[in-house]
């Protein structure tokens, strides 16, 4: 996105909690582990209070089938996650239903794409559900809009993750 950093500077400058996504292109495990190295050199040195989100949306990669799709998804998340951040994987009902093993799901933070229900029919649990395409206030034309059900920020911040560091011990009683 070559508006990647225009972005997240004015999020930041803002107050606007933030997190990323990379749109996987990679159609074998070794591609999606140097697009996972590009992610990485993206987000280096900034802050995420959301989960930062491998986007799978390709049409080739559905082609290769199930397995194979869930070796991409586990090739990137792990080397993000293993990076230090809170990883999770955006899909849509179809993606996450047919092409995504179990094991990934019930692993990785899920931020659901179903824009045709009044509630998600989705089966599976979920963070975050991106429910229409609308307005929002500072947002020239039509955007996402989504619900988000987790304290990320919290969590992430607790935790370390996401370029926040090591959470600090507590200081010892005097």
């Amino acid at each position: 996105d070559p508006m990647f950093e225009s972005h997240y500077k004015g999020a930041r400058a803002e107050g606007i909690p933030c997190g990323a996504y990379w749109y996987l292109d990679a159609l074998t495990v070794e591609d999606a582990k140097k697009e996972a190295d590009a992610f990485l050199q993206r987000l280096a040195g900034k802050q995420f209070e959301y989960p930062v989100f491998l986007d799978l949306e390709n049409e080739a990669q559905f082609r290769l089938g199930k397995d194979k799709v869930s070796a991409l998804i586990r090739a990137f998340l792990q080397k993000v996650e293993s990076a230090g951040y809170w990883v999770g994987l955006y899909g849509n009902l179809s993606s996450l239903t047919y092409y995504t093993d179990d094991d990934i799901k019930k692993r990785y933070s899920i931020w659901l794409a179903q824009w045709d229900a009044s509630k998600p029919t989705y089966g599976g649990a979920y963070g975050i559900w991106q429910h229409a395409v609308g307005k929002a206030d500072g947002i020239a034309g039509d955007c996402d809009l989504d619900y988000c059900y987790i304290d990320y920020p919290t969590q992430i911040k607790a935790k370390g993750l996401n370029g926040y560091g090591a959470p600090k011990p507590p200081e010892p009683d005097s």
